[in-house]
C-alpha cells in the first residue's frame, strides 16, 4: 500500500481577519474607500455595512482617514512656511472664516409655518 498524500486545508479567514487586512489596504490607499474596496475585491456597500455594524472597525477606519488628513495638513503647513500664497489663502478661507476670510456668506434658511414666512439668518457652526 502506498502512502496517502497529506491534504493541506487552507485555514478559512475569519471576518475579523478580513477586516484587519482591509484596514491595511485602506491605509495604503490613503483612506480612499473606493480604491481600497476595489483593490480588496469588496463592494462599497459591504464596507459601509462593516462600518455601521462594527464599532471597532469604524473607529479604526476613522483613525486611518484622520491620519491622512493630518498628513495632508502637514503638507499644507509646509507650503505656508514657504510663503506659498495659494496655501495661505486656502488656509485662511477654510480656518479663519470668523475673522472675515470668506468669499461668500453662509446662511441658514428655514420656514416658519405659523407665520407663513421664510427665515434667513447667518449660519452658525454648531
Amino acid at each position: 500500500m502506498g502512502r496517502k498524500k497529506k491534504i493541506e486545508t487552507k485555514k478559512r479567514e475569519t471576518l475579523k481577519e478580513k477586516k484587519e487586512r482591509f484596514l491595511i489596504i485602506l491605509k495604503e490607499e490613503k483612506g480612499n474607500i473606493t480604491h481600497a474596496t476595489e483593490r480588496f475585491g469588496i463592494s462599497r456597500n459591504l464596507y459601509y455595512k462593516w462600518y455601521s455594524a462594527d464599532e471597532k472597525f469604524s473607529i479604526a477606519a476613522d483613525d486611518i482617514i484622520n491620519e491622512v488628513i493630518d498628513w495632508v495638513e502637514s503638507k499644507l503647513f509646509k507650503l505656508i512656511e514657504e510663503n506659498n500664497r495659494q496655501a495661505i489663502i486656502f488656509y485662511l478661507k477654510t480656518r479663519a472664516k470668523k475673522r472675515g476670510y470668506i468669499e461668500k456668506s453662509e446662511l441658514d434658511v428655514g420656514f416658519d409655518e405659523t407665520k407663513n414666512t421664510i427665515i434667513i439668518k447667518p449660519y452658525e457652526k454648531k
